[in-house]
C-alpha cells in the first residue's frame, strides 16, 4: 500500500505544490505490482513530483507477497459486510491473476515537464514520514527545506 505524501510550502520562496503526491506501490494493478511511486526532484522544471519507477527483484517479490496478504484480508472484510472491500476485491484479484501479463516498460520521467533528469528519493525513512519530520531541499530555492509528511494511504 502506497502513502499519499503533503509537500509544506517553503518558507524562503514560498514553493509549493498544490496536490498531494504518492508514493508506494498498490495492489489493485498488475502495474504497481511491478512498479511504484517514489518522490523526486526534477532538474529541469524544478519542482517535487511523483515518478513510477520499476521495482528491484526484491521488491516485486514483496509487492505480490503484500498483494496476497492484502487479498486475505479485504477477503474477510468483505465477508463481515465492508462495502470498500467488496468494491476492492475484483481488482485485487484480477492483479494478481494476471501478474505474468506482459506490460509496457515504465519510464521514470517528470509528470510536468516530461525530463529524466530527476533527482529520485528512494531510501525516505517511513517512519520519519509518518511521523511528518522529514525535511527536503526546496528545488526552487539553495536555502529553503520543505517539511514532507504522510497524510493517509492509497490503494
Amino acid at each position: 500500500m502506497g502513502r499519499r505524501i503533503y509537500i509544506h510550502q517553503c518558507p524562503v520562496c514560498n514553493y509549493y505544490i498544490e496536490t498531494e503526491l504518492t508514493i508506494g506501490g498498490s495492489g489493485i494493478s498488475p502495474i504497481f505490482l511491478r512498479n511504484h511511486y517514489e518522490l523526486a526532484a526534477c532538474h529541469t522544471c524544478h519542482n517535487l513530483v511523483s515518478v513510477i519507477v520499476p521495482n528491484t527483484p526484491d521488491q516485486q517479490v514483496a509487492a505480490i507477497d503484500e498483494a496476497h496478504h492484502n487479498l486475505v484480508i479485504t477477503e474477510a472484510e468483505a465477508m463481515a459486510g465492508d462495502v470498500l472491500a467488496r468494491q476492492l476485491l475484483p481488482d485485487l484479484r484480477e492483479a494478481l491473476d494476471n501478474i505474468d501479463e506482459p506490460l509496457d516498460p515504465v519510464e521514470s520521467t517528470c509528470e510536468i515537464c516530461n525530463s529524466a533528469d530527476l533527482e529520485r528519493y528512494s531510501d525516505l525513512n517511513l517512519e520519519l514520514l509518518d511521523a511528518g519530520r522529514i525535511w527536503l531541499s526546496c528545488p526552487r530555492c539553495a536555502e529553503g527545506r520543505l517539511l514532507v509528511e504522510a497524510v493517509g494511504d492509497w490503494v
